[in-house]
């Protein structure tokens, strides 16, 4: 595909989901939609969308298709640990099976952030199941850390949330 709506990147292997932050232009308006089941252990993903400003408008057509073992720590990168980090655009038809989640902030399967200020986002049809979020930081959530000018239409969220971060008594 050439990453347009009525042409978007195919994607049926561990290799492309790891390309398409490279397809998906700061700035630009990108479709992706799956046509396998893909297993991502031994990754450790870092997310399409993570960088400041979060200009990467995304569309992701999982087609009905499952993303196994996704594994993202963002000790190791600097930004919202999840698939997307930030998404801003839309991401349907798709499962998540045995997602580990691990970071300091906004953490979550889909997004760190699912929407932020002027970028929303619509999550539909999508089931996560056996996986578990950690954070350190405030927000913690199966599906999203946190959800700003976002839509959700029939999402479920099977596993564990843990936030660890304690009451500093600062006030």
């Amino acid at each position: 595909g050439t990453g347009t709506e009525a042409d978007p990147y195919i994607l049926d292997c561990a290799q492309d989901l790891v390309e398409m932050r490279n397809l998906a232009p700061v700035g630009g308006e990108t479709w992706f939609k799956m046509t396998k089941n893909i297993d991502l252990k031994g990754i450790n993903w870092v997310p399409v969308n993570n960088d400041q400003e979060f200009k990467r408008k995304i569309h992701f057509d999982g087609n009905g298709k499952t993303i196994s073992n996704l594994s993202c720590n963002s000790n190791s990168y600097s930004g919202y640990p999840s698939f997307f980090g930030v998404l801003y655009g839309s991401c349907k038809n798709l499962k998540f099976d045995n997602a580990t989640i691990t970071g300091t902030g906004a953490s979550g399967v889909i997004g760190g952030y699912v929407g932020t200020t002027d970028k929303p986002a619509l999550v539909e049809n999508v089931t996560i199941t056996k996986s578990t979020v950690t954070s350190s930081g405030d927000r913690a959530g199966g599906v999203a850390g946190d959800a700003k000018e976002a839509t959700f239409r029939n999402v479920s969220f099977q596993g564990t949330v843990e936030s660890t971060k304690g009451d500093n008594n600062d006030g």
